[in-house]
Protein backbone atom coordinates (compact mmCIF):
# COMPACT_ATOMS: atom_id res chain seq x y z
CA UNK A 1 0.00 0.00 0.00
CA UNK A 2 1.36 3.41 -0.95
CA UNK A 3 2.25 5.95 1.72
CA UNK A 4 -0.54 8.64 1.66
CA UNK A 5 2.04 11.37 2.33
CA UNK A 6 4.04 10.24 -0.73
CA UNK A 7 0.87 10.24 -2.83
CA UNK A 8 0.07 13.79 -1.69
CA UNK A 9 3.59 14.97 -2.56
CA UNK A 10 3.38 13.33 -5.99
CA UNK A 11 0.03 15.00 -6.66
CA UNK A 12 1.41 18.38 -5.59
CA UNK A 13 4.46 17.80 -7.79
CA UNK A 14 2.32 17.10 -10.87
CA UNK A 15 0.26 20.24 -10.18
CA UNK A 16 3.39 22.39 -9.91
CA UNK A 17 4.84 20.90 -13.12
CA UNK A 18 1.62 21.67 -15.02
CA UNK A 19 1.72 25.30 -13.80
CA UNK A 20 5.42 26.31 -14.04
CA UNK A 21 4.92 29.73 -12.42
CA UNK A 22 4.08 27.92 -9.18
CA UNK A 23 7.67 26.69 -9.00
CA UNK A 24 9.01 30.21 -8.38
CA UNK A 25 6.29 30.86 -5.81
CA UNK A 26 7.13 27.62 -4.03
CA UNK A 27 10.85 28.51 -3.95
CA UNK A 28 10.17 31.93 -2.45
CA UNK A 29 7.83 30.47 0.18
CA UNK A 30 10.48 27.91 1.14
CA UNK A 31 13.16 30.60 1.45
CA UNK A 32 10.80 32.77 3.56
CA UNK A 33 10.05 29.84 5.85
CA UNK A 34 13.76 29.13 6.27
CA UNK A 35 14.40 32.79 7.15
CA UNK A 36 11.78 32.52 9.88
CA UNK A 37 13.34 29.30 11.20
CA UNK A 38 16.88 30.74 11.24
CA UNK A 39 17.00 31.45 15.01
CA UNK A 40 16.43 27.74 15.79
CA UNK A 41 20.10 26.92 15.19
CA UNK A 42 21.09 28.96 18.24
CA UNK A 43 19.26 26.64 20.64
CA UNK A 44 22.03 25.28 22.93
CA UNK A 45 21.01 21.64 22.45
CA UNK A 46 22.43 19.09 19.99
CA UNK A 47 20.26 18.42 16.96
CA UNK A 48 20.56 14.78 17.93
CA UNK A 49 17.88 15.59 20.51
CA UNK A 50 16.19 18.88 19.54
CA UNK A 51 16.43 21.66 16.98
CA UNK A 52 18.53 21.79 13.79
CA UNK A 53 22.32 21.47 13.33
CA UNK A 54 24.28 24.46 14.63
CA UNK A 55 26.09 25.48 11.47
CA UNK A 56 27.98 24.12 8.50
CA UNK A 57 31.35 23.34 6.99
CA UNK A 58 31.27 24.11 3.30
CA UNK A 59 33.69 21.30 2.49
CA UNK A 60 35.69 18.56 4.17
CA UNK A 61 38.70 20.87 3.91
CA UNK A 62 36.95 23.37 6.21
CA UNK A 63 36.15 20.56 8.64
CA UNK A 64 39.74 19.33 8.85
CA UNK A 65 41.05 22.87 9.30
CA UNK A 66 38.57 23.76 12.06
CA UNK A 67 39.02 20.72 14.31
CA UNK A 68 42.16 19.17 15.84
CA UNK A 69 43.57 16.42 13.65
CA UNK A 70 41.39 13.33 13.73
CA UNK A 71 38.88 14.70 16.27
CA UNK A 72 35.95 14.59 13.82
CA UNK A 73 37.41 11.87 11.64
CA UNK A 74 39.70 11.68 8.65
CA UNK A 75 39.46 12.31 4.92
CA UNK A 76 41.18 10.20 2.28
CA UNK A 77 41.81 12.45 -0.74
CA UNK A 78 41.92 10.60 -4.06
CA UNK A 79 42.30 13.23 -6.78
CA UNK A 80 42.34 17.00 -7.21
CA UNK A 81 39.92 19.04 -9.29
CA UNK A 82 40.70 18.90 -13.00
CA UNK A 83 39.66 21.31 -15.76
CA UNK A 84 39.84 20.83 -19.52
CA UNK A 85 38.08 21.73 -22.76
CA UNK A 86 35.86 19.43 -24.80
CA UNK A 87 35.94 19.23 -28.59
CA UNK A 88 33.18 21.04 -30.53
CA UNK A 89 29.99 18.99 -30.98
CA UNK A 90 28.98 17.64 -34.40
CA UNK A 91 25.32 18.14 -35.31
CA UNK A 92 23.00 19.20 -38.10
CA UNK A 93 21.38 21.66 -35.68
CA UNK A 94 22.65 25.14 -34.72
CA UNK A 95 20.42 24.84 -31.65
CA UNK A 96 22.35 21.80 -30.41
CA UNK A 97 25.76 23.24 -31.33
CA UNK A 98 25.07 26.51 -29.48
CA UNK A 99 23.73 24.70 -26.41
CA UNK A 100 26.57 22.19 -26.20
CA UNK A 101 29.25 24.81 -26.89
CA UNK A 102 28.33 26.49 -23.60
CA UNK A 103 29.52 23.31 -21.88
CA UNK A 104 32.87 22.95 -23.61
CA UNK A 105 34.72 24.24 -20.54
CA UNK A 106 34.63 21.19 -18.30
CA UNK A 107 35.73 20.16 -14.84
CA UNK A 108 36.00 17.03 -12.74
CA UNK A 109 35.59 17.73 -9.04
CA UNK A 110 38.08 16.45 -6.52
CA UNK A 111 37.33 13.01 -5.15
CA UNK A 112 37.68 11.82 -1.58
CA UNK A 113 36.12 9.64 1.09
CA UNK A 114 35.26 11.09 4.51
CA UNK A 115 35.36 8.76 7.53
CA UNK A 116 33.54 10.63 10.28
CA UNK A 117 33.58 9.77 13.97
CA UNK A 118 30.01 9.72 15.34
CA UNK A 119 28.75 11.19 12.08
CA UNK A 120 25.02 11.35 11.46
CA UNK A 121 22.76 11.07 8.43
CA UNK A 122 19.24 12.45 8.01
CA UNK A 123 17.02 12.80 4.93
CA UNK A 124 15.58 10.97 1.94
CA UNK A 125 16.81 12.13 -1.49
CA UNK A 126 18.82 15.07 -0.19
CA UNK A 127 21.30 13.62 2.24
CA UNK A 128 22.27 15.60 5.31
CA UNK A 129 25.65 14.61 6.76
CA UNK A 130 26.31 16.00 10.25
CA UNK A 131 29.61 15.92 12.13
CA UNK A 132 30.13 15.12 15.80
CA UNK A 133 30.25 18.88 16.57
CA UNK A 134 26.75 19.26 15.09
CA UNK A 135 27.56 20.92 11.78
CA UNK A 136 26.53 19.74 8.33
CA UNK A 137 29.08 19.27 5.56
CA UNK A 138 27.44 21.23 2.80
CA UNK A 139 29.08 19.56 -0.22
CA UNK A 140 28.07 16.16 1.14
CA UNK A 141 24.51 17.32 1.85
CA UNK A 142 22.79 18.25 -1.43
CA UNK A 143 19.94 20.63 -0.81
CA UNK A 144 16.83 21.49 -2.81
CA UNK A 145 15.27 24.71 -4.16
CA UNK A 146 17.94 27.06 -2.80
CA UNK A 147 21.73 26.94 -2.83
CA UNK A 148 22.11 29.57 -0.09
CA UNK A 149 24.49 28.04 2.41
CA UNK A 150 22.64 29.30 5.48
CA UNK A 151 19.30 27.95 4.29
CA UNK A 152 19.87 24.25 3.89
CA UNK A 153 16.62 22.40 4.61
CA UNK A 154 18.17 20.86 7.76
CA UNK A 155 18.29 24.30 9.43
CA UNK A 156 14.49 24.67 9.37
CA UNK A 157 13.82 21.47 11.33
CA UNK A 158 12.37 21.93 14.81
CA UNK A 159 13.19 18.34 15.68
CA UNK A 160 14.85 15.55 13.73
CA UNK A 161 13.50 11.99 13.99
CA UNK A 162 14.82 9.79 16.82
CA UNK A 163 18.36 8.68 16.09
CA UNK A 164 19.30 5.03 15.59
CA UNK A 165 22.90 3.95 16.17
CA UNK A 166 25.04 1.61 14.05
CA UNK A 167 28.68 0.62 14.13
CA UNK A 168 29.93 1.24 10.58
CA UNK A 169 27.70 2.96 8.00
CA UNK A 170 28.46 3.87 4.37
CA UNK A 171 26.25 6.69 3.10
CA UNK A 172 25.62 6.51 -0.65
CA UNK A 173 22.45 8.60 -0.87
CA UNK A 174 22.47 10.63 -4.08
CA UNK A 175 19.81 12.83 -5.65
CA UNK A 176 17.95 11.60 -8.75
CA UNK A 177 19.04 7.95 -8.53
CA UNK A 178 15.85 6.38 -7.19
CA UNK A 179 14.44 5.33 -10.56
CA UNK A 180 16.73 6.78 -13.25
CA UNK A 181 19.19 4.39 -14.90
CA UNK A 182 21.55 7.15 -16.07
CA UNK A 183 21.91 8.83 -12.69
CA UNK A 184 22.14 5.46 -10.98
CA UNK A 185 25.11 4.40 -13.09
CA UNK A 186 26.85 7.77 -13.37
CA UNK A 187 26.13 9.39 -10.00
CA UNK A 188 25.86 6.33 -7.75
CA UNK A 189 27.96 3.43 -9.05
CA UNK A 190 30.95 5.73 -9.59
CA UNK A 191 30.96 6.44 -5.83
CA UNK A 192 31.61 2.76 -5.19
CA UNK A 193 34.89 3.28 -7.03
CA UNK A 194 35.83 6.04 -4.55
CA UNK A 195 35.41 3.52 -1.73
CA UNK A 196 37.54 0.95 -3.53
CA UNK A 197 40.29 3.40 -4.41
CA UNK A 198 40.40 4.68 -0.82
CA UNK A 199 40.87 1.13 0.42
CA UNK A 200 37.70 1.19 2.55
CA UNK A 201 36.98 -2.19 4.12
CA UNK A 202 33.27 -2.74 3.40
CA UNK A 203 32.91 -5.93 5.42
CA UNK A 204 30.29 -5.75 8.20
CA UNK A 205 29.16 -2.34 6.96
CA UNK A 206 25.63 -1.02 6.62
CA UNK A 207 24.72 1.00 3.52
CA UNK A 208 22.29 3.91 3.22
CA UNK A 209 21.07 3.86 -0.39
CA UNK A 210 17.88 5.43 -1.78
CA UNK A 211 16.45 3.00 -4.32
CA UNK A 212 13.21 1.32 -5.42
CA UNK A 213 14.24 -2.31 -5.81
CA UNK A 214 14.31 -1.92 -9.59
CA UNK A 215 15.97 -4.79 -11.50
CA UNK A 216 19.06 -2.79 -12.54
CA UNK A 217 19.52 -1.68 -8.93
CA UNK A 218 19.30 -5.20 -7.53
CA UNK A 219 21.71 -6.39 -10.25
CA UNK A 220 24.14 -3.64 -9.20
CA UNK A 221 24.03 -4.74 -5.57
CA UNK A 222 24.80 -8.30 -6.62
CA UNK A 223 27.66 -7.25 -8.91
CA UNK A 224 29.17 -4.99 -6.22
CA UNK A 225 28.84 -7.57 -3.46
CA UNK A 226 26.33 -5.54 -1.42
CA UNK A 227 23.86 -7.70 0.49
CA UNK A 228 20.32 -6.29 0.37
CA UNK A 229 20.02 -7.32 4.04
CA UNK A 230 22.59 -4.64 4.88
CA UNK A 231 20.90 -1.79 2.98
CA UNK A 232 18.93 0.95 4.71
CA UNK A 233 16.51 2.56 2.26
CA UNK A 234 15.92 5.99 3.85
CA UNK A 235 12.57 7.63 4.44
CA UNK A 236 11.43 10.80 6.18
CA UNK A 237 11.96 9.18 9.60
CA UNK A 238 15.53 8.04 8.95
CA UNK A 239 18.10 9.52 11.34
CA UNK A 240 21.22 7.42 11.76
CA UNK A 241 24.42 7.79 13.75
CA UNK A 242 27.43 5.69 12.86
CA UNK A 243 30.34 5.06 15.14
CA UNK A 244 32.09 5.55 11.81
CA UNK A 245 30.04 7.21 9.05
CA UNK A 246 31.71 6.83 5.65
CA UNK A 247 30.71 9.29 2.92
CA UNK A 248 32.32 9.40 -0.55
CA UNK A 249 32.28 12.71 -2.41
CA UNK A 250 29.08 13.45 -4.27
CA UNK A 251 29.45 12.62 -7.97
CA UNK A 252 26.95 14.92 -9.65
CA UNK A 253 26.46 14.82 -13.42
CA UNK A 254 24.36 17.98 -13.53
CA UNK A 255 25.40 21.21 -15.25
CA UNK A 256 27.82 19.60 -17.64
CA UNK A 257 30.00 18.01 -14.98
CA UNK A 258 32.44 15.32 -16.04
CA UNK A 259 33.59 12.23 -14.21
CA UNK A 260 36.87 10.54 -13.47
CA UNK A 261 37.86 8.14 -16.24
CA UNK A 262 38.84 5.66 -13.52
CA UNK A 263 35.35 5.83 -12.02
CA UNK A 264 33.72 5.23 -15.41
CA UNK A 265 36.10 2.33 -16.06
CA UNK A 266 34.98 0.84 -12.74
CA UNK A 267 31.34 0.87 -13.92
CA UNK A 268 32.47 -0.92 -17.06
CA UNK A 269 34.43 -3.62 -15.25
CA UNK A 270 31.64 -4.16 -12.71
CA UNK A 271 29.27 -5.43 -15.40
CA UNK A 272 31.62 -6.57 -18.18
CA UNK A 273 33.03 -9.62 -16.49
CA UNK A 274 34.63 -10.88 -19.71
CA UNK A 275 37.07 -8.14 -20.67
CA UNK A 276 38.45 -10.01 -23.69
CA UNK A 277 38.37 -7.95 -26.87
CA UNK A 278 35.12 -8.26 -28.81
CA UNK A 279 35.35 -7.25 -32.46
CA UNK A 280 32.76 -4.46 -32.85
CA UNK A 281 30.49 -5.03 -35.79
CA UNK A 282 26.86 -4.65 -34.73
CA UNK A 283 24.77 -1.61 -35.58
CA UNK A 284 22.27 -1.01 -32.79
CA UNK A 285 19.01 0.91 -32.96
CA UNK A 286 17.71 1.45 -29.42
CA UNK A 287 13.92 1.62 -29.38
CA UNK A 288 11.97 3.78 -26.93
CA UNK A 289 8.62 2.67 -28.30
CA UNK A 290 7.64 1.38 -24.84
CA UNK A 291 8.49 4.70 -23.15
CA UNK A 292 6.56 7.92 -22.63
CA UNK A 293 9.27 9.95 -24.40
CA UNK A 294 9.56 8.44 -27.86
CA UNK A 295 9.59 8.90 -31.64
CA UNK A 296 6.01 8.53 -32.86
CA UNK A 297 7.05 7.26 -36.30
CA UNK A 298 9.97 5.16 -35.10
CA UNK A 299 8.93 2.16 -37.24
CA UNK A 300 9.29 4.20 -40.41
CA UNK A 301 12.82 5.23 -39.48
CA UNK A 302 13.88 1.72 -38.49
CA UNK A 303 12.58 0.25 -41.76
CA UNK A 304 15.10 2.46 -43.56
CA UNK A 305 17.92 1.70 -41.11
CA UNK A 306 17.47 -2.04 -41.61
CA UNK A 307 18.90 -1.68 -45.11
CA UNK A 308 22.21 -0.67 -43.47
CA UNK A 309 22.30 -3.63 -41.11
CA UNK A 310 20.78 -2.05 -37.99
CA UNK A 311 19.09 -4.25 -35.39
CA UNK A 312 16.35 -3.00 -33.06
CA UNK A 313 16.62 -3.59 -29.31
CA UNK A 314 14.31 -2.92 -26.37
CA UNK A 315 16.74 -2.57 -23.49
CA UNK A 316 13.98 -3.20 -20.95
CA UNK A 317 14.21 -6.86 -21.96
CA UNK A 318 17.90 -7.21 -20.98
CA UNK A 319 19.83 -7.43 -17.72
CA UNK A 320 22.57 -4.86 -17.15
CA UNK A 321 25.21 -7.49 -17.92
CA UNK A 322 23.47 -8.33 -21.21
CA UNK A 323 23.23 -4.65 -22.13
CA UNK A 324 26.93 -4.25 -21.36
CA UNK A 325 27.89 -7.12 -23.67
CA UNK A 326 25.57 -5.81 -26.40
CA UNK A 327 27.05 -2.30 -26.37
CA UNK A 328 30.62 -3.63 -26.23
CA UNK A 329 29.94 -5.36 -29.56
CA UNK A 330 28.62 -2.19 -31.22
CA UNK A 331 30.20 -0.47 -34.19
CA UNK A 332 27.47 2.19 -34.18
CA UNK A 333 24.55 3.08 -31.88
CA UNK A 334 21.52 5.13 -32.95
CA UNK A 335 18.96 6.16 -30.34
CA UNK A 336 16.46 8.81 -29.37
CA UNK A 337 17.62 10.63 -26.22
CA UNK A 338 17.00 8.45 -23.19
CA UNK A 339 18.61 6.68 -20.24
CA UNK A 340 19.35 3.58 -22.33
CA UNK A 341 22.22 5.49 -23.94
CA UNK A 342 24.00 5.29 -20.59
CA UNK A 343 25.21 1.92 -21.82
CA UNK A 344 27.68 3.63 -24.16
CA UNK A 345 29.96 3.31 -21.12
CA UNK A 346 30.45 -0.27 -22.31
CA UNK A 347 31.34 0.68 -25.91
CA UNK A 348 34.94 0.41 -27.07
CA UNK A 349 36.76 3.67 -27.97
CA UNK A 350 35.94 4.82 -31.50
CA UNK A 351 32.37 3.50 -31.49
CA UNK A 352 29.97 5.86 -33.30
CA UNK A 353 27.07 7.20 -31.23
CA UNK A 354 24.29 9.07 -33.04
CA UNK A 355 21.71 10.60 -30.75
CA UNK A 356 18.35 11.86 -32.02
CA UNK A 357 17.24 14.85 -29.96
CA UNK A 358 13.93 16.63 -29.62
CA UNK A 359 14.26 20.44 -29.71
CA UNK A 360 11.90 20.47 -26.71
CA UNK A 361 14.18 18.32 -24.55
CA UNK A 362 17.89 19.02 -24.95
CA UNK A 363 20.52 17.49 -22.67
CA UNK A 364 24.26 17.12 -23.25
CA UNK A 365 24.78 14.12 -20.97
CA UNK A 366 25.72 11.65 -23.72
CA UNK A 367 27.89 14.05 -25.69
CA UNK A 368 29.82 14.58 -22.44
CA UNK A 369 30.11 10.82 -21.89
CA UNK A 370 31.35 10.31 -25.45
CA UNK A 371 34.01 12.96 -24.94
CA UNK A 372 35.21 11.23 -21.78
CA UNK A 373 35.15 7.75 -23.33
CA UNK A 374 36.70 8.70 -26.71
CA UNK A 375 33.58 7.75 -28.66
CA UNK A 376 32.55 9.49 -31.90
CA UNK A 377 29.41 11.50 -31.16
CA UNK A 378 26.86 12.91 -33.63
CA UNK A 379 23.52 14.50 -32.89
CA UNK A 380 20.50 14.92 -35.15
CA UNK A 381 17.85 17.43 -34.06
CA UNK A 382 14.74 18.23 -36.09
CA UNK A 383 14.30 21.89 -35.17
CA UNK A 384 11.12 22.11 -37.26
CA UNK A 385 9.49 19.71 -34.79
CA UNK A 386 9.72 22.22 -31.94
CA UNK A 387 6.39 22.31 -30.12
CA UNK A 388 7.21 25.30 -27.93
CA UNK A 389 5.61 23.86 -24.83
CA UNK A 390 7.50 24.52 -21.60
CA UNK A 391 7.47 22.58 -18.39
CA UNK A 392 9.34 19.52 -17.18
CA UNK A 393 6.21 17.35 -17.13
CA UNK A 394 5.70 17.88 -20.86
CA UNK A 395 9.36 17.42 -21.72
CA UNK A 396 9.55 14.07 -19.98
CA UNK A 397 6.85 12.74 -22.29
CA UNK A 398 7.87 14.32 -25.59
CA UNK A 399 6.19 12.61 -28.55
CA UNK A 400 8.48 13.47 -31.46
CA UNK A 401 7.03 13.27 -34.96
CA UNK A 402 10.33 12.94 -36.77
CA UNK A 403 11.13 14.09 -40.29
CA UNK A 404 12.29 10.60 -41.22
CA UNK A 405 13.68 11.56 -44.64
CA UNK A 406 15.98 14.27 -43.25
CA UNK A 407 17.04 12.16 -40.28
CA UNK A 408 17.86 9.18 -42.49
CA UNK A 409 19.86 11.39 -44.85
CA UNK A 410 21.90 12.64 -41.89
CA UNK A 411 22.54 9.09 -40.66
CA UNK A 412 23.58 8.11 -44.20
CA UNK A 413 26.06 10.98 -44.33
CA UNK A 414 27.61 9.81 -41.05
CA UNK A 415 27.87 6.23 -42.31
CA UNK A 416 29.56 7.38 -45.52
CA UNK A 417 32.22 9.29 -43.58
CA UNK A 418 33.06 6.68 -40.95
CA UNK A 419 36.28 5.66 -42.63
Amino acid sequence: MKDPSVMRRNLLGRLIQSLPWLVNLKIWLIILYRYLMYPLRFIPVSSKFFGPPKGYYFSVHDMTKAAPEGELGQVVFLSEQETFERKPPISNSPLIINYFNRLRQAKIDESYVALLKSGRYWGVNSACITTADDKIIWLLSPTNYTFKLNFHQAFSRIKLPPVKSYNRVICLVTESIQNNYYHWMIDFVTRLWFLEKAGVDRRDSWYIINHRNLPFQLQTFQAAGISTDRIINPNRYTHIEGETLIAPAQASSFYGQSHSKEALAYVRTLFLKDQSKVLPFRRLFISRDKSSRRIVNEVELFNKLQTFGFEKFFLEDFTVQEQAALFQSAEMVVSFHGAGLTNIIFCDPGTVVLEIMSPDYIHAYFWILCEELKLRYFCYCDEDAYQGVKGFSFQKSVQLNLNVVKCFEYIQSVLQNLG
